[in-house]
Formats: C-alpha cells, structure tokens, sequence
C-alpha cells in the first residue's frame, strides 16, 4: 500500500501515487505540442490533443456563439458558460463549479494543509502554483495581453484561454 505523506491518500499503485504526488507540487510535465496546455495526467493530455482536430460535429446551440468541438462533452461544459450553470457545489462553503475537476480542486484546498506562503501578505495556500499566480498579482502589471481586444492578465495561459472567445475552437 502507497500512502501519500501530505494528505493521507492511499492507493496500491505506485504510478497512482506518483500521478496523485503532483496534486500537492503544481508539477504538469505533460505538454501539449500545439499550445501552451499542461496537464499532470497523461490521459488528459490525450483527451485534450484532440481538441485540435479539424472535425468538429458539436456546435453551440447559441446563435451568438461559433464553438465548435469534437467531443460532446466538452460542448456540454461550453453550454454552461451561456447559461451559467454551476450544478457541482462545496459542502464547506458556497463555492459552486461549472466543471466537476474544478470542484475537486477547489475541494483540496479546504483539506490540505496551507504551507505555501507569501511574503508580501498574509496570503497562503495549499497548492504552489495558486502561490505562483499569486505572487504576480503583487506586481500589478498585466504583461500578457489579446491581440484583438483590450483584455490583459498577469498569465499567459489566461489570455490563452481568453482568446478562445474570439474563435471556433
């Protein structure tokens, strides 16, 4: 049996262990070779290489809207953004998700211990990328930016994501 040191986790796969591991230290080594996505799991780096396929048959219901996947359950979460629907919700507090992964990782952050720390304010967390993008918010300034609006962020991967709103994705 595999436990994890930082949280309790067990498990009786020493992969799982590993992949679980990376919850608690930010690591993503899995890199999509398209764009900027990064992902701990290889299976979602396979799930989402597909998203750049040319073919894609599920369109957003929405006249305003030009998204377009290949997976339907991808268009499902997109539905969301129109309609606003968060149907996952915290039993702690009233954080409520679109994304049932969003709602997991948001659920760590009640359950592990805050040992990440800024040294520019109270600020802490569980998770050390959270510290990372945090830190960046003390600078203020918004490097990144869209090429065709006005929308600026302190992440690259933020406009990224950003800029999928100006495009059939």
């Amino acid at each position: 049996m595999h436990v994890c040191e930082v949280c309790g986790y067990t498990t009786d796969r020493s992969e799982r262990i590993r992949v679980h591991a990376r919850r608690h230290t930010g690591e993503k080594p899995f890199q999509c070779p398209e764009c900027p996505f990064r992902t701990a799991v290889k299976a979602n780096m396979k799930r989402h290489i597909t998203t750049h396929s040319p073919l894609k048959p599920y369109r957003c219901k929405s006249t305003e809207c030009s998204f377009a996947t290949n997976d339907k359950s991808y268009l499902k979460v997109h539905e969301r953004l129109h309609t606003n629907e968060k149907p996952y919700s915290c039993e702690l507090c009233d954080y409520k998700a679109a994304i049932q992964s969003h709602l997991a990782a948001h659920r760590r952050r009640h359950l592990t211990s805050k040992d990440h720390c800024c040294k520019q304010c109270p600020y802490a967390t569980s998770v050390i990328e959270d510290l990372r993008v945090h830190i960046l918010r003390h600078s203020r300034e918004k490097k990144h930016s869209c090429p065709q609006c006005p929308y600026r962020a302190y992440l690259k991967s933020a406009v990224t994501a950003h800029m999928k709103k100006h495009t059939i994705i």
